[in-house]
């Protein structure tokens, strides 16, 4: 199992130190998700490690990206992009209206989901605190079908990271913080998050290590 505590705390003080200048306020990217895979599996018991690869090596359906957890962490916003976007594009947020903090109305009032429908299969109207807990549940029984166990990894380490994504959290009548501009000061946390500023091969995601030991 991933260990969400420690890649969140790790993750946000590097996200403080790395993007704080950053002028323009976007989405998780790729090297976002990357980062955030990269730690989980830094966290990942030596048992786990093995098995966590061999599954992701196995996947055949959909293969948007690379076989490893780096790159199947970007694996949804693919998905999104080749056709996916009508089925899990409301997976990916929650915006919660600061004015009333109600989780229950971003979250479609948490509708239950049928045991027979696989966690990718929908439904539509789900965001990402409720898809989190489906996708473990289902990761975790031993009756799901491999192929099935394969995207629900995949959609659970992005959906950590859009989770605790602060655009993806909360909303102020302006598109969970997509049209605010920043100045660069870490007070506006809110919206500091960059995406497809670097276009580099990430050197500085291995930069994570060391990390603190599990």
């Amino acid at each position: 199992m991933l260990t969400t505590e420690p890649i969140v705390h790790t993750f946000a003080c590097f996200t403080a130190v790395t993007f704080a200048p950053m002028s323009s306020a976007r989405a998780w990217g790729d090297e976002e998700h990357e980062t955030i895979a990269l730690i989980a599996e830094h966290y990942l018991t030596p048992a786990a490690k093995p098995r966590v690869g061999a599954l992701l090596a196995a996947a055949t359906v959909n293969t948007f990206t690379e076989h490893n957890i780096a790159s199947e962490a970007t694996w949804p916003d693919k998905y999104r992009e080749h056709g996916g976007a009508a089925k899990t594009s409301l997976w990916h947020y929650a915006n919660i209206e600061v004015s009333t903090g109600d989780v229950a109305a971003v979250c479609f009032e948490f509708p239950k989901v049928s045991g027979r429908l696989l966690a990718s299969d929908g439904p539509a109207k789900h965001c990402v605190v409720d898809k989190i807990d489906e996708l473990e549940a289902e990761f975790v029984n031993a009756a799901t079908p491999a192929a099935e166990k394969v995207l629900a990894l995949k959609h659970r380490v992005h959906f950590v990271g859009d989770g605790y994504q602060p655009l993806h959290s909360a909303d102020e009548t302006d598109r969970g913080g997509k049209d605010r501009l920043i100045a660069g000061k870490f007070s506006q946390s809110k919206s500091f998050t960059p995406s497809g500023t670097r276009k580099s091969s990430r050197p500085w995601v291995r930069t994570l290590q060391p990390l603190p030991p599990r």
